[in-house]
């Protein structure tokens, strides 16, 4: 990055690690705006940028291969934001297949929960409203925003549940003999007459100029009451948890967990202490402590949350784990804040529509990329104040100085699942031997090397997943208190990722909600999206091409897994498992005809026959420190460290990990915290969005 005639030296910035954190940290510090104030360097891992939302190109057909599931939330204002900003700038050929942000991004509104009920999973599909908001905004819900969408939510599953006109109950609402036409009637009525009250007054105050006041504790309490009222009427006149319709069943469930979670936030002061308070008990106990059903709180929508977080201590789902101030947070923004949809779907894979565009912009603002460079240690200086040297250990040599990751595919550039071995010395050798420079720091048994302090960086950016900080923040945490004790507290856990390419599409193989992602589903894969959008962007050799695409992902069990082997084969089980003995429900037309699954679903141009067909499929294992997913748990957020709170004056953190104002694993809550460390630095961007407000108070 070049400087004007006379001006300063520019500040030497090592930006540690190359998932979304750190590049949000190097784009807000290279911004126009910055006039090349900042001279930055990216020290990253293997050969491809994107952390745990990384993607690849893999043999036989260039198809995506991707670390799991990735989708964007309508609420995640920084992201959208950033690469609203990213692609605004880019400058890819006039034929490039996807130009535009909102080209590489499409709205997904179909939610697919399922309920275990008598042996059968019942599924609950949810169709959330779009709207024309544009994601990357900064409007933060008010709490009478939220009240009003609650109440609407609730008279939407009562429209559902029997009509207001007083006519016969249609198929899916309660029977005649579950409400009577008399007193329940009325009460019924009355119940809906209030709400519908409710909803008006919710409604005018959200879109008041003093919509983001606090509300006072008697404004809300009717509404709670109300609620409360109509959910303990439904209960004892209508609710036959025994030989009652699904969806009498569905809104008895859903209606109390609106009742409830209004009854906490009020009895805990959350709307005017803010939500910190409950982070050190887990979300269901929380329910369970303020009333909640006990079905409710194993209902559709709850495990959907921690089936979302991969809340379950070393993937056992028999011990989740949540920290209720900020599952709640998650549910608001979730369900209340999102703009345009709910969901956003990428239309190719993550390293493609997002990293991409982000290395080139980066690139061409002066980022200098070390690509096959592992950070494997932090020293402090002698005073104990600030980060002195940084160990690097390279894992190649290079044919040439320089290392071009990018490969082309389909009318896209993307980034491939292997290194590009021929720009690597004995890369042919090292390709035959599978060497994976993701999960192997120093294969080659080079040496390593040490940037200084004042010599090679100035200030550091630490984005580096909290799995992989143990081994490499030793110094760090003997010196700051603070430091250690987040290590200390932080937990991650590993999960499973699995791709099948299908010969026939989700429709002929009897799933009706074909463009929908189901969860809380089996305990094996309990997460699947129809990705059939991604087929467009492979390139299938010889005209033959799969119908469907289908990701799934969960938690990985961690008992008996002590390596990647263990971690690999246990995925592998898990997939058969779940085509053996969960297909039946989501693809009925799979079956064999004799009770099994019909290997030939499965799309495999080798021609494999039977259960071999399964090895054409993909599927990964996120064993590694810097690949396991970062949890929030109960009795922990406290312990994070904010952007600016390394304890070490030219240390900047950035990642989920870090004290962000989400405090939970996502895109949304790296990116912010990378916002955050740009600043700490630069003092740019002074706004930042989710930052401030009632919704973020702890």
């Amino acid at each position: 990055m070049g400087q004007p005639r006379g001006a300063q030296e520019p500040v030497k910035v090592a930006v540690l690690g190359g998932g979304i954190g750190a590049m949000a940290a190097a784009f807000e510090l290279t911004a126009p705006e910055l006039d090349e104030r900042y001279e930055v360097t990216v020290y990253q891992p293997g050969w491809r940028l994107g952390g745990k939302c990384a993607s690849g190109r893999g043999e036989p057909s260039t198809r995506i291969e991707e670390h799991g599931l990735h989708l964007w939330f309508g609420f995640y204002a920084n992201a959208f934001s950033m690469i609203q900003r990213c692609y605004a700038e880019w400058n890819p050929p006039q034929d490039y297949r996807l130009r535009t942000w909102d080209e590489a991004f499409k709205k997904c509104n179909d939610i697919v929960l399922f309920e275990r009920r008598r042996r059968e999973w019942i599924p609950w599909p949810l169709s959330l409203a779009p709207d024309e908001q544009d994601p990357g905004s900064r409007a933060e819900v008010p709490p009478w925003g939220v009240l009003h969408r609650l109440i609407d939510f609730v008279l939407t599953e009562a429209g559902l549940v029997h009509r207001a006109s007083g006519g016969p109950a249609p198929a899916s609402g309660p029977t005649p003999a579950q409400l009577n036409y008399g007193v329940d009637r009325l009460a019924y009525e009355a119940f809906k007459a209030g709400l519908w009250a409710a909803r008006a007054t919710a409604g005018a105050r959200a879109r008041s100029p003093a919509r983001h006041t606090r509300p006072a504790t008697w404004e809300v309490m009717p509404v709670q009451r109300l609620l409360s009222g109509f959910r303990d009427w439904f209960f004892r006149h209508v609710f036959d948890d025994d030989r009652g319709h699904p969806r009498v069943r569905r809104f008895a469930l859903m209606l109390d967990l609106a009742a409830t979670v209004l009854t906490g936030m009020l009895a805990d002061r959350v709307l005017w202490d803010g939500f910190g308070g409950l982070n050190d008990e887990d979300l269901k106990a929380w329910l369970r402590r303020h009333g909640a059903d006990r079905a409710t709180i194993e209902s559709p929508v709850i495990r959907a949350l921690y089936d979302l977080v991969f809340a379950y201590r070393e993937g056992d789902k028999g011990r989740p784990d949540l920290a209720a101030g900020k599952a709640l947070q998650a549910l608001i923004r979730i369900f209340c804040e999102y703009k345009g949809a709910v969901l956003w779907k990428m239309q190719a894979g993550m390293g493609d529509t997002v990293f991409t565009p982000l290395y080139d912009v980066l690139k061409a603002r002066g980022v200098r990329f070390r690509f096959f460079h592992q950070v494997t240690n932090l020293g402090v200086s002698d005073d104990g104040r600030s980060v002195d040297t940084i160990e690097v250990q390279p894992q190649v040599r290079l044919v040439d100085a320089s290392y071009d990751p990018i490969i082309k595919v389909g009318g896209l550039r993307c980034w491939p699942s292997e290194p590009k071995w021929k720009l690597i010395e004995n890369g042919e050798k090292l390709g035959t031997r599978r060497v994976n420079f993701e999960q192997q720091c120093n294969p080659l048994g080079l040496p390593s090397i040490t940037l200084e302090a004042g010599k090679h960086f100035d200030e550091v950016v630490l984005g580096i997943s909290v799995g992989a900080l143990h081994d490499i923040c030793g110094e760090l945490a003997t010196a700051h208190e603070p430091f250690k004790a987040m290590l200390d507290n932080s937990y991650t856990v590993m999960t499973e990722g699995i791709q099948l390419w299908l010969a026939k599409t989700a429709s002929q193989l009897g799933w009706p909600y074909e463009s929908s992602v189901t969860t809380s589903y089996v305990t094996e894969a309990d997460t699947q999206a129809n990705m059939s959008q991604l087929l467009a962007c492979e390139a299938w050799p010889g005209g033959d091409c799969p119908e469907e695409v289908v990701y799934l992902c969960g938690v990985l069990n961690h008992d008996g897994i002590s390596t990647q082997e263990e971690a690999d084969a246990r995925v592998r089980d898990n997939g058969l498992h779940f085509l053996r003995r969960a297909t039946c429900r989501v693809w009925p037309n799979a079956e064999d005809g004799n009770g099994g699954f019909d290997w030939d679903t499965l799309f495999d141009p080798s021609g494999a026959q039977g259960v071999s067909r399964f090895d054409a499929q993909f599927v990964r294992a996120n064993f590694t420190g810097t690949e396991r997913y970062v949890m929030t748990r109960a009795n922990t957020v406290q312990y994070r460290l904010r952007a600016d709170e390394s304890g070490f004056a030219n240390l900047k953190l950035a990642g989920d990990w870090t004290r962000n104002g989400l405090d939970g694993g996502s895109v949304e809550a790296a990116v912010t915290s990378g916002m955050q460390a740009a600043r700490a630095i630069s003092g740019s961007p002074s706004e930042i969005a989710g930052e401030k407000g009632w919704l973020v108070d702890d």
